[in-house]
């Protein structure tokens, strides 16, 4: 929304203001997730950091590509529906990941 905003200087302060957001919820999210895997998975820290360090990885790197295409294609970016039809099908992809066991052992049983 900031290129329908003002120009001038109070663009540069609602800008200033969605980064400090978003750094506040990038920091939330990092200081969580390390704690939630450091819980969950005490014996195999390093395996389940790797995971997560990669799926973020690859999410950051589909994420702005496709965002880029879906904006490119729609031209004008894409429309308040739009984003809450992907948003929904986001949501609604994570039922399709299968429950962690409550054992992680369980997994590398051999």
């Amino acid at each position: 929304f900031l290129d329908q905003g003002p120009n001038g200087a109070s663009f540069v302060a609602m800008a200033l203001l969605i980064r400090a957001v978003e750094a506040l919820g990038m920091a939330s999210f990092v200081t969580a997730s390390c704690a939630i895997v450091s819980n969950e998975f005490p014996n195999h820290i390093s395996s389940a950091f790797s995971v997560l360090e990669t799926s973020l990885g690859v999410g950051l790197l589909i994420g702005p590509t496709l965002g880029g295409a879906l904006y490119e294609e729609a031209e004008c970016g894409i429309r308040t529906h739009d984003r809450t039809v992907l948003a929904n099908l986001r949501v609604g992809s994570l039922s399709t990941v299968p429950p962690t066991p409550q054992n992680f052992e369980d997994v590398y049983k051999t």
